[in-house]
């Protein structure tokens, strides 16, 4: 299914990451009512964008890169 296992491992890091956040942020809290839960929603939300752009730059550096060593080698 998955060809590429950076991008399998990145996927699963992301999953990760927002499973222990969202446990922590929302079952783990005695004092759980609406508001925090959805604040923990809005924040979980935001990770997970911040997440996804660091990957996207990473991966688009990374065909970048790539690509100036093909036209390197072919020079």
């Amino acid at each position: 299914m998955f060809k590429n296992k950076k991008l399998l491992i990145s996927y699963i890091i992301i999953v990760i990451i927002f499973s222990v956040t969202f446990a922590i942020g929302v079952f783990d809290n005695p004092n759980f009512n609406l508001h925090d839960f959805c604040m923990n929603l809005a924040s979980e939300f935001l990770g997970l964008l911040l997440t996804i752009t660091v990957i996207e730059i990473y991966i688009n550096a990374r065909k970048e890169h790539r690509e100036a060593n093909k036209t390197e080698k072919s020079k």
